[in-house]
């Protein structure tokens, strides 16, 4: 049996409350990023002046996140951050298809997180 690896370019939707789904064949929007990962990124992000997360992820034919890592903000690394990693990997997408069958792929996903001090970057700048 051969494993199938695909690289998809995504943007994901939320489900609701922190649950994240994603149609890789097909979302829209960026998802509100899971509180920990925002909460871990913070700082960076207000550095960088973004309020993105990009991250390159390996979602299981189950829809489950197997590994991922940061890709943006540059010099992020949530991979080193529990709380972070635990709430990552508990998001669930909707596997890739391939010949109507869910597969194991690669995907980049975008998340917004909403600036958590809005007043301390304003006053930096």
């Amino acid at each position: 049996m051969k494993l199938a690896i695909l690289l998809v370019l995504i943007s994901v939707s939320p489900l609701s409350g922190s649950a994240q789904n994603a149609n890789i064949n097909g979302a829209q929007k960026s998802a509100l990023g899971p509180p920990a990962m925002c909460e871990a990124a913070a700082s960076k992000l207000r550095d960088s002046g973004t309020n993105q997360v990009v991250l390159t992820m390996t979602v299981d034919a189950q829809g489950k996140v197997q590994s991922f890592k940061t890709e943006a903000p540059k010099g992020l690394r949530l991979e080193k951050v529990k709380k972070a990693t635990t709430e990552i990997k508990a998001m669930r997408f909707d596997p890739a298809l391939k010949n109507g069958k869910p597969v194991m792929a690669m995907i980049s996903a975008a998340f917004e997180c909403s600036d958590p001090d809005p007043a301390s970057h304003a006053a930096k700048h």
